[in-house]
């Protein structure tokens, strides 16, 4: 009965990406005027000529979704970590999440 061990890990990762999803879509939206006023907003060149192609796109609002995807991998790591196959496995996913955690801040825009 595989299926049932699985289930639980199963229904963890779709709460916490539910989760994720949903503080993502929030802090998005009240965030990218911040982004705006602080100049981290570009013209979309591919617009021009259409009624959109003075509609500001905040170009750094990537680092909200970046780190609500550290955040939830993270807790999805810790909760889950019974689940992993040893030490080499563990060592892959904090070697992933460091990388994507280090690319993340990196490239995100300096004030």
């Amino acid at each position: 009965d595989g299926a049932r061990e699985v289930a639980p890990e199963l229904w963890a990762a779709v709460a916490v990406a539910v989760v994720g999803f949903l503080a993502t879509s929030h802090v998005v939206a009240s965030t990218k005027h911040i982004f705006e006023k602080r100049g981290f907003a570009g013209k979309d060149l591919c617009k021009k000529g259409t009624p959109r192609e003075s509609v500001a796109v905040p170009e750094a609002l990537g680092i909200v979704p970046a780190v609500a995807y550290l955040c939830c991998i993270s807790l999805l790591h810790t909760v889950l970590r019974r689940a992993s196959a040893g030490p080499a496995a563990a060592a892959a996913a904090y070697s992933a999440m460091l990388s994507i955690c280090f690319m993340t801040l990196l490239g995100s825009p300096q004030p």
